[in-house]
């Protein structure tokens, strides 16, 4: 959801919107651009989308009508594997093949470039699994790591995990799926959100619940 609390559902290169306020659906079939690999909403009326395999980004309007894109093969970037909107301006890039960290802006142009990440104090693979920024810090998750990163790419904090679970990013606070509980993982450490006995709803600015999106209620 975005923060009109507006529905997204994609699959492959299908995407639909439906529109909390009216219950008008917008679908969009993105299908000469690949597979959509991430949808960013920090945008609610220039949503992003990002395709790993044919290493693209491309912004859509509040329709899904296709508003512009960046071409990332002719930066010469190596290979991207995940890409977030910054709050900071521009969008950060995770080059798996060098492992380096980028910032470019919207034109494409890179503003920031960190390379060879991996080989920093903190002992780590560097097969980054999930990648999100709040305008404060840039998360980046590992297989054994959380990464605390400020803008400029410094790494703040280093949090050990046993492996990769699913995470997220909500209302500056980061958390994984565990044991059927959503549990925070950082600033905060141990809170928890059982999810076997009632559906939830997480979105960047909260935990919800409720028996359908339309009538959640933030938690606690």
């Amino acid at each position: 959801m975005d923060a009109l609390k507006n529905e997204y559902r994609w699959s492959s290169s299908q995407i639909s919107k439906k529109e909390i306020s009216t219950g008008v659906v917008y679908q969009n079939n993105f299908i000469s651009n690949g597979n959509i690999s991430s949808l960013h909403l920090n945008q609610p009326m220039k949503p992003m989308l990002f395709f790993e395999d044919t290493q693209k980004i491309l912004f859509i309007d509040n329709t899904l009508s296709a508003l512009g894109e960046i071409q990332l093969s002719p930066l010469q970037l190596g290979w991207v594997t995940f890409s977030t909107p910054s709050n900071w301006g521009g969008i950060w890039l995770w080059d798996n093949s060098q492992k380096t960290l980028y910032r470019i802006n919207n034109f494409g142009e890179i503003l920031l470039s960190i390379p060879n990440i991996r080989n920093n104090r903190y002992s780590s693979d560097w097969e980054v699994k999930w990648m999100e920024e709040d305008g404060q810090f840039l998360y980046i998750r590992d297989n054994t790591h959380l990464f605390v990163l400020d803008m400029l790419g410094g790494i703040t904090a280093c949090i050990p995990v046993s492996e990769f679970k699913e995470t997220w990013l909500i209302d500056g606070q980061v958390w994984e799926h565990k044991d059927n509980a959503v549990v925070a993982l950082y600033p905060k450490k141990g809170e928890r959100v059982p999810i076997a006995s009632q559906t939830i709803y997480l979105h960047s600015s909260g935990i919800f619940f409720g028996e359908n999106y339309e009538m959640m209620q933030k938690w606690p």
